[in-house]
């Protein structure tokens, strides 16, 4: 067969997997030698492109979800980092200047064994032993109170605040010091400490 038959016979083959709805371009419309490997390499390109253009779609974005603790859903606040919150492992040893003033007599009594001084300074009657102490028998229970080993214990140890008293402990008893139940709030609060009493002897076990 000649060179011109083949080339008759591969123009019309060429021509047809041309990309619909796309114009032939001059070399085709001017039957230039060899159209058929020449569109192959103009058009090849293109369809490619066209097939990916149509057959991808973008992913639409998804919005992250957000997993941190909403304070509003909980209805928790949340802590402001600027408070200096307070160091709870620590024994509170402030002083407030109504117990410092009541503190500061009732120290001098014990030093001096002053029994007259810690009944005015002592809530009555006082439960103890199984037994409630009246004014009367309080020089016997004084003796029992503030005997020579306590009273040195109470000259050297701190009172430790605890919500509206203050203790003191001496071994196995624990000294409570708080405003007298029995006097008027706005009295027992005097800012002289003249309404807080030795209210009880705990027992610290």
């Amino acid at each position: 067969m000649s060179r011109d038959r083949e080339d008759a016979a591969a123009g019309p083959a060429a021509t047809r997997i041309a990309t619909p709805g796309i114009e032939k371009t001059g070399i085709e419309k001017a039957g230039s030698a060899r159209p058929g490997k020449m569109t192959g390499l103009l058009f090849a390109p293109l369809l490619s492109l066209a097939i990916a253009a149509t057959t991808l779609t973008p992913t639409p974005a998804v919005a992250q979800q957000d997993t941190g603790s909403d304070s509003s859903a909980t209805g928790s606040t949340p802590a402001d980092p600027t408070i200096v919150q307070p160091d709870t492992s620590q024994p509170d040893t402030v002083q407030t200047p109504v117990f410092a003033a009541f503190w500061q007599r009732f120290h001098a009594a014990v030093k001096a064994n002053d029994v007259k001084a810690l009944q005015g300074m002592t809530h009555l009657p006082f439960d103890f032993g199984g037994k409630s102490w009246s004014a009367a028998q309080f020089p016997a229970l004084a003796r029992k109170l503030f005997d020579a080993k306590t009273r040195q214990c109470l000259l050297r140890e701190t009172p430790l605040h605890d919500q509206d008293v203050y203790e003191v402990f001496c071994g196995e008893a624990i000294y409570v010091f708080g405003a007298d139940p029995l006097l008027d709030p706005v009295l027992a609060n005097a800012p002289d400490g003249g309404g807080w009493r030795l209210l009880e002897i705990g027992v610290n076990d």
